[in-house]
């Protein structure tokens, strides 16, 4: 047989492409609930499930109160005692317990071990940090996406499905409160814990002057007599994309060093940077510890010190809110609107010149693939 590239008739050219665009008119399909498909069983799913979750010597029974939410009853098939109700199927539904008074206990066997972890992890740290951290990784849109990934999204019994991000978590918590101790301590150390790389550790606790909290830090801990500032580099302060690369000096030594693309922001980022190296806070060596983390009862080790034991009085701790952690410095729309302006002190870009070599419509007007393509030593 001779390659060939298979054509439909004449007449069911209109007739698919007619199909497809109605294909697009009425959308995507309704997401449904993985019990709807054949090969469903709900005992099955919860058996791989505990054994995903260290909890392999429990019974399903422990795990179905734990993954029962208060709202499922509420739902109208459940509340009429229909039969093989979603997603347990189950002929009839004898137990009407939920795991409403289980998210309350299982959120502070969460909160202890994660504080726990980074008070052994992070012995320099203040325990102001290890609590924001706490909260970060003990919140609903962390705990969603760690149950998410334990496929738990398809064993949870709500009134809604999919089910919301709160619902999920409160349902890892309820989970937590089934395990033994140590299969608890397992389960948090190797599917909590982990979503800390991802962090940015310099926005934990953004201190609106992190450059005096270095300040203290480095006179109480390292002695020093003098802590300043000074710029290491800069480059393209009348451009789009200025940098400032400032480091913090204790005693003439440099202590920290961070980019920003301003002066002021240059100098928050180094001594947010110098605040995390004095704590050992790095994401290097965040999960270094070993098969010992799981021996230890983290639960039971002490606070680490205080901000207010390091820094003064009357010192300003306070923290920038989301809303100035997310402003840009650099407003784009207003640089463009200004452009004539910016022209007419510092002339014409470079490439505006040399547009011709790079577009299009070339003088010779050949194909786009012969054309000499940008780079930084033809710029």
């Amino acid at each position: 047989m001779l390659p060939c590239r298979y054509l439909r008739a004449r007449w069911q050219q209109g007739y698919l492409k007619d199909l497809y665009h109605r294909r697009i008119l009425a959308g995507g399909e309704p997401l449904i609930h993985r019990s709807s498909l054949p090969n469903w069983d709900y005992n099955s799913e919860i058996f791989a499930f505990r054994h995903r979750i260290y909890g392999d010597d429990k019974e399903n029974g422990h795990f179905v109160r734990a993954l029962t939410n208060s709202s499922f009853f509420d739902r109208k098939d459940v509340s009429e005692n229909a039969s093989f109700s979603q997603p347990s199927l189950e002929e009839e539904i004898s137990s009407r317990e939920d795991n409403s008074e289980l998210i309350s206990e299982g959120t502070n066997l969460l909160n202890s071990i994660i504080t726990g972890y980074f008070r052994a992890h992070f012995p320099k740290a203040p325990e102001e940090f290890i609590s924001a951290l706490t909260d970060v990784l003990a919140s609903d849109e962390v705990l969603s996406d760690a149950a998410t990934a334990l496929g738990m999204q398809h064993l949870v019994r709500t009134g809604e499905f999919p089910p919301a991000a709160s619902s999920l978590a409160d349902a890892f918590k309820a989970v937590l409160t089934v395990l033994s101790p140590e299969r608890r301590q397992r389960a948090v150390v190797d599917i909590i814990i982990p979503k800390a790389v991802q962090l940015p550790l310099e926005d934990i606790l953004p201190f609106k002057n992190p450059l005096a909290i270095a300040t203290d830090y480095a006179t109480k801990c390292l002695s020093a007599k003098s802590v300043e500032p000074r710029v290491m580099h800069s480059s393209g302060q009348d451009s789009a994309t200025p940098l400032w690369v400032v480091g913090v000096y204790a005693d003439e030594k440099l202590i920290g060093s961070a980019p920003g693309e301003t002066l002021t922001v240059a100098v928050d980022l180094a001594a947010q940077a110098t605040l995390l190296r004095l704590w050992g806070v790095t994401t290097n060596t965040l999960l270094t510890f070993g098969e010992d983390v799981y021996q230890k009862n983290l639960s039971s080790l002490p606070k680490n010190h205080s901000l207010y034991e390091i820094c003064d009085k009357e010192r300003d701790l306070t923290l920038l809110t989301r809303e100035e952690l997310s402003y840009d410095p650099l407003d784009v729309l207003t640089i463009a609107s200004n452009i004539k302006e910016i022209e007419k002190e510092i002339g014409i870009p470079k490439w505006k010149h040399l547009r011709h070599k790079f577009s299009r419509g070339s003088l010779f007007r050949r194909s786009f693939r012969y054309l000499v393509k940008p780079r930084p030593h033809s710029i």
